[in-house]
């Protein structure tokens, strides 16, 4: 009798509770998540718009992002609209470019990625210490661990896709992906 008496209050418990329908949000809403370490972000060359919506998209992932930008208004409005480290610098000078890279090594202890675009001379990229990864933006170079990404930046949603395809390389699982040219 006590048996039958508790299957009854839970048969009626359960009546009274809405119906859940247990689902993975993260697989039915067409996206994936990973786990994004906290990684040290350093954005070389002229800051655009593809630049800078690389830029949001690594502070809102935790990562510690610095930026070099010869435009010292531009650069701290970039600085203080996401919350990254803006390091003045001339985009063509290599000797200045050094600079900022020690000031950099000295506060974050050096950084975990780099993501370059056209505008910064090839020479300036290989007068210093590289990271483990390294984004190029249109425009290749000569290293067996770099990416190069390959896009339109006119192009709204080449651009989102490349923003996100470089928090994605960055993660230190996806390594494995290397000297590769990936068209957007």
């Amino acid at each position: 009798m006590a048996d039958n008496y508790l299957e009854k209050k839970m048969e009626d418990y359960r009546r009274t509770q809405p119906v859940r329908k247990s689902s993975n949000k993260s697989q039915s809403d067409g996206w994936f998540r990973i786990r994004m370490p906290r990684l040290r972000v350093l954005m070389a060359g002229l800051i655009g718009e593809t630049e800078n919506s690389i830029i949001k998209l690594y502070v809102s992932s935790g990562c510690k992002v610095a930026f070099l930008h010869d435009d010292v208004r531009a650069g701290q409005m970039l600085a203080q609209s996401n919350g990254a480290l803006f390091i003045p610098v001339s985009r063509i000078d290599s000797v200045a470019v050094a600079g900022a890279l020690s000031i950099m090594n000295e506060r974050w202890g050096g950084f975990d990625v780099m993501v370059y675009n056209e505008t910064l001379p090839s020479s300036v990229l290989f007068d210093m210490p590289l990271p483990p990864r390294i984004i190029g933006l249109n425009r290749p170079v000569e290293h067996p661990d770099a990416v190069y990404l390959k896009f339109n930046p006119d192009d709204i949603a080449a651009v989102e896709a490349v923003t996100r395809l470089c928090v994605y390389l960055s993660v230190p699982s996806n390594s494995c992906i290397r000297n590769q040219t990936i068209t957007v």
